[in-house]
């Protein structure tokens, strides 16, 4: 293996030639068992693995590591943070990525970061960080930090993608934000039923409140097909 690291990086991140919340972490750990250094190697690493000690570390060493782009990808740190699959898949890293999130916004490094998606043509897609914390990782406490440090969800990705899991606190998190415009929240009462493996399957009346405006939207079983109604938008 000619570059451990960067291999490390694409084993332990959202694939790019396939669905980003597919795949596991065996090829990522078989890469640090036998290469451990790769894991402290750099802010990229470290972040891709919640490590907020070492990310806090190698931001004392230089701030300009908020914001420098790295790894295979020339992603930022906090990029690869949220489309990591340790954020996904090792719930024991939770905590260690919220405070690592954290710490990377303090120091400069934007809510609204991402990366543009050059497989998608003619138009590359904008993948941005919300949508790995909401849509990829579904995770909660990481979705309402990027929000509350000014993260747009209204990218399309967000509202199609956080509907896709059984776990909603993500997708509440959102909702309750008072950031989804009205096409976001048309669009995930359209998808959730649809698209993915939503909430409704395990709850059959599931009212939202947002935050602002006080709009009620929800999504009722009537028997034979799904009913959705929001009431309460302000011209």
């Amino acid at each position: 293996m000619s570059d451990p690291q960067a291999a490390f990086v694409e084993a332990a991140c959202a694939p790019r030639e396939s669905g980003h919340a597919s795949g596991t972490l065996e090829r990522a750990e078989a890469i640090l068992a036998a290469h451990p250094e790769v894991a402290g190697s750099d802010i990229h690493t470290a972040a891709i693995l919640g490590d907020a000690t070492a990310v806090h570390g190698f931001l004392q060493r230089d701030p300009r590591n908020a914001t420098a782009k790295g790894g295979p990808y020339g992603w930022d740190a906090l990029t690869h943070l949220c489309f990591s699959r340790y954020l996904r898949l090792d719930k024991a890293r939770s905590d260690g990525f919220v405070r690592a999130a954290r710490a990377l916004l303090d120091a400069g490094a934007s809510a609204n970061t991402g990366w543009y998606e050059m497989n998608h043509q003619p138009n590359p897609e904008w993948e941005s960080a919300l949508y790995g914390a909401a849509g990829v990782a579904h995770h909660a406490e990481l979705t309402r930090l990027l929000l509350e440090r000014g993260a747009n969800p209204n990218d399309g990705e967000v509202p199609y993608h956080s509907p896709e899991t059984h776990d909603n606190a993500a997708l509440k998190v959102l909702v309750e934000s008072g950031k989804l415009n009205e096409d976001s929240l048309g669009m995930i009462l359209q998808i959730a039923p649809t698209g993915g493996t939503g909430p409704w399957q395990a709850d059959r009346r599931w009212p939202w409140r947002r935050a602002a405006g006080g709009v009620t939207c929800s999504r009722r079983w009537s028997g034979a097909a799904f009913r959705s109604s929001c009431t309460g938008w302000t011209a």
